[in-house]
């Protein structure tokens, strides 16, 4: 199952940008940071950006995608 980021039809033509997101997660029971790529799926791994470099949890227990600053 792979998490997208809808876009409502107010935003079309942002198709071509990334975006990050803050959600609840209801399996952790706290607001997170997710990133999405310009197709709206949603990412994981490593990330660098603005000169800081971020990992985006890739283990499928609750956590998957979360923003963690290292």
């Amino acid at each position: 199952m792979e998490w997208k980021n809808r876009r409502s039809s107010s935003s079309a033509g942002s198709s071509s940008k990334r975006s990050k997101k803050v959600f609840h997660n209801t399996y952790t029971n706290r607001n997170a940071w997710f990133k999405f790529d310009k197709d709206g799926a949603m990412e994981t791994g490593w990330v660098h950006e603005n000169g800081t470099d971020y990992y985006l949890s890739e283990i499928s227990d609750g956590s998957l995608g979360e923003w963690i600053k290292k």
